[in-house]
């Protein structure tokens, strides 16, 4: 499987309000939920008037087979992680998979994947 590491820093926003999101930005991932507005986009185009905001992540990009294959993608990756007890979320796409991990941490995860053989190739 291949993982493309995305060479930016990501937040995790709360937002109170959509037109608190540009969409013209390269990178962002927006949710409505019963408890309220979430956005992931680059750290420094977290909206100022946010409610919270969660930095320090950074991101790869899975390149996507057919859904069985994601579905096994993100089942491998997510048990290697899991022993570990590092802070891990996924955003799935129709085109791709985004594996956000915290910047902190995002070296000694990539040794456990390699490790583990769940990577084949890093960019």
């Amino acid at each position: 499987m291949k993982l493309t590491l995305i060479n930016k820093d990501f937040s995790v926003c709360k937002i109170q309000q959509q037109s608190e999101i540009n969409l013209s930005k390269e990178f962002v991932f927006f949710a409505k939920t019963d408890e309220g507005l979430s956005l992931i986009c680059e750290s420094h185009d977290a909206p100022p008037s946010s409610i919270t905001v969660i930095s320090g992540w950074k991101a790869f990009k899975v390149e996507k087979g057919n859904d069985l294959e994601t579905a096994n993608v993100i089942a491998v990756i997510s048990n290697a992680l899991s022993e570990t007890k590092k802070d891990v979320f996924w955003v799935t796409t129709p085109s791709n998979v985004y594996i956000f991990l915290k910047s902190s941490e995002i070296d000694e995860c990539v040794a456990l994947l390699k490790r583990m053989q769940c990577i084949t190739r890093i960019q």
